[in-house]
């Protein structure tokens, strides 16, 4: 008898290591993993706020004012609004806010936002810009903005956002869903030098750490190409290289895509 139970014993100890030993390790490291991921996320709503936001905001500061310039002249497509003089704006990755300095009076925004930790400064700093109205704030990737809906925005902004999107090709499909006909697509993001030159594989090279201490961030995407295959009506795009943006986010594509 004592044969039999240990002869279980020891099928029962194997059947543990074959099948949840490597069952435990799995969902082991799918905690660590989301844990890992959480901490990122903490790590670059902090550094970010308190350490680059008002310095990407002073260098690109120029470059958002021409690009933003022609908003106060848009008409909205919402009855309500247009009589007030007033448009719809939808902002994805809204970060610590800084944009809103550039909105038209009156502007009733939504704010998309993926990082949780952004929100508590977001709201801090809204009180700074009385100029518009938070019409929204929504806790989501650019992915799926299933919460706003088709044609229903004058115009969308994203600023140093589609680097981290998991996938850009839905992010911007997204973007042309919410537009209204006419609407318009304003975008600045850092892209990747030529490829094949010394500057590009520099930038591949640094890639994966660069990744980790800012969540996710692409140096090389090809925001243009994927602007275009989603099949805006128009689009105007210029590469600036501010000099005083660190040299692997150096490449800055200021664009305007209409629907």
């Amino acid at each position: 008898m004592s044969n039999v139970h240990g002869s279980r014993s020891r099928e029962n100890f194997a059947l543990y290591l074959v099948a949840g030993v490597p069952l435990t390790l799995f969902v082991m490291c799918l905690l660590l993993r989301r844990q890992r991921k959480e901490a990122q996320r903490r790590f670059f709503a902090w550094v970010y706020s308190k350490y680059y936001a008002e310095h990407n905001a002073a260098i690109l500061a120029p470059l958002k004012r021409e690009l933003f310039a022609d908003m106060s002249q848009i008409v909205s497509a919402d009855p309500v609004l247009r009589e007030r003089g007033a448009i719809r704006i939808v902002e994805i990755g809204v970060g610590t806010g800084t944009n809103l300095a550039y909105y038209p009076p009156g502007s009733k925004v939504i704010s998309v936002e993926p990082n949780p930790y952004f929100e508590n400064i977001f709201r801090e700093n809204r009180c700074a810009f009385p100029n518009v109205e938070i019409e929204r704030f929504v806790l989501g990737k650019a992915e799926d903005m299933s919460s706003i809906p088709s044609d229903s925005v004058d115009c969308v902004v994203s600023t140093l956002v589609l680097c981290s999107v998991e996938h850009m090709g839905f992010a911007i499909r997204e973007v042309k869903r919410i537009l209204v006909r006419g609407g318009s697509f304003y975008y600045v993001e850092h892209i990747g030098y030529k490829e094949g030159s010394w500057s590009h594989r520099l930038q591949q090279l640094v890639q994966p750490l660069w990744s980790l201490l800012s969540d996710g961030c692409q140096l090389t995407r090809d925001v243009p190409s994927y602007v275009e295959f989603i099949g805006f009506r128009e689009m105007f795009e210029k590469v600036y290289y501010p000099p005083e943006m660190p040299f692997v986010v150096r490449p800055t594509l200021v664009g305007k895509a209409i629907k």
